[in-house]
């Protein structure tokens, strides 16, 4: 397929790929509470329709967590009645390889919705730009999808191997929705799972470990600090300082060509029921960031988990108190890293076609966790993670993306349909 012919197309048809996203960007798809619940079935009538218009055998249906309980990636305790995925399929003359365009439908909350200027519901346009929840992360990523197949079919393409669209829920709360498309045989040769890159190709993300701290201490009026109680919050400072020591530890010898270096953040601090009382209790609510060379024999994060609490019972030991009284640590999240190697057949084949479409070619990585670890791993289908988003956006107030990236993109994921599938 010619490269101008695509690039011509995507410019002609400007407004409808705008109007497209704007469409989508106004049903409202949150995640609830962390992805237990959520309102991606909002959004199911809108791409079944879509998906069908392209030629697309379509496929309705609802996680399974009875199913999906025996895989490594699986998140418990979820909801998906009235959540399913839809998944798209557009055959193949045969003698093509094929790809999997995913992308998750959920969003985050916006929070407060008075502080943005813009409705995050609305699809506004201003300043070159498109806002709202999930224009970067990642319902743009749908309508580059979907524009770029309503584009080849105009232009008279037919894929020699299949094209999979799957719009699947839950990616925030955990990549049960994508986990749940796997079980049900969707694989390829080839899978773009979409998130913001700023239009770059990732071979690479990071894992993800989430991680809650206990720490005691002793209860006490205020006004006799010194005399009883000991401060849970105080002894949970000192263990926040030797995180921030071990992270900075970890810049200076963990290093990777695609992602940056591993990241602890201790997120959240809760402890205390007053002013006028020495605090029994405190607890941390921390991030780790870990990179595909760290894994245990299980592609898990274990042995980075052993540092970290290695490093806190260390500095537990060198005070009194939380030498009797040490922390207690419960590891709730495992989000393992992926990483696809730059010379395999479709990093080069997304690479050059990037090079084609943009100037730019080179290959970077993803600094969060993603559902392309699902793709690859339980999946078997090797996956590079691609968008025109940012993450400087994402979850953001007043998320939004430039219309110019998102042209972009569209016409970086038809060139390489195109050439991929052919």
């Amino acid at each position: 397929m010619d490269q101008n012919r695509i690039r011509q197309a995507v410019a002609e048809t400007r407004e409808e790929a705008v109007a497209l996203l704007r469409e989508l960007i106004r049903i409202d798809t949150q995640a609830v509470d962390h992805g237990l619940d959520g309102r991606e079935g909002n959004a199911t009538a809108w791409l079944e329709g879509q998906m069908k218009v392209l030629g697309c055998s379509v496929d309705v249906f609802e996680p399974d967590n009875a199913r999906l309980a025996g895989y490594r990636d699986y998140t418990p305790g979820h909801s998906y009645q009235g959540r399913p995925n839809v998944v798209g399929r557009l055959p193949g003359r045969g003698g093509g390889r094929s790809l999997i365009l995913n992308t998750h439908i959920d969003v985050v909350p916006p929070g407060d919705e008075s502080a943005w200027r813009h409705p995050p519901f609305s699809g506004t346009v201003a300043d070159g730009r498109v806002y709202g929840r999930g224009t970067s992360d990642t319902k743009s990523g749908m309508a580059v999808s979907l524009h770029a197949l309503r584009i080849l079919r105009q232009l008279g393409f037919e894929p020699r191997g299949e094209v999979i669209i799957e719009g699947v829920v839950d990616e925030e709360g955990g990549g049960n929705g994508t986990l749940a498309c796997v079980d049900r045989g969707y694989t390829a040769d080839g899978a773009i799972c979409f998130e913001p890159t700023e239009g770059a190709v990732a071979i690479a993300h990071r894992g993800v470990l989430s991680l809650r701290i206990r720490v005691a201490g002793e209860a006490g009026h205020a006004a006799t600090k010194w005399r009883r109680g000991v401060s849970a919050i105080e002894k949970a400072m000192r263990l926040v300082r030797r995180l921030n020591e071990l992270e900075h530890g970890w810049l200076a010898h963990k290093v990777d060509p695609y992602l940056p270096a591993p990241t602890i953040t201790v997120g959240k601090m809760a402890g205390g029921i007053g002013p006028t009382t020495v605090p029994q209790a405190c607890v941390l609510e921390v991030d780790v960031k870990y990179l595909p060379s760290e894994v245990d024999e299980a592609g898990l994060g274990g042995r980075v988990k052993a540092e970290v609490e290695a490093a806190l019972l260390q500095e537990a030991q060198a005070d009194p108190w939380l030498r009797e009284h040490p922390p207690a640590f419960e590891w709730y999240v495992d989000v393992p890293p992926s990483a696809l190697e730059p010379d395999h057949p479709f990093a080069v084949a997304a690479a050059e076609t990037l090079r084609g479409a943009t100037g730019q070619g080179t290959l970077g990585g993803f600094p969060a966790g993603c559902d392309a670890r699902i793709l690859s791993g339980a999946g078997k289908t090797p996956s590079i993670i691609y968008g025109p988003g940012s993450l400087l956006e994402a979850h953001a107030v007043d998320e939004s993306v430039t219309i110019d990236a998102y042209l972009q993109a569209i016409e970086f994921v038809a060139q390489l349909i195109a050439r991929w599938t052919a």
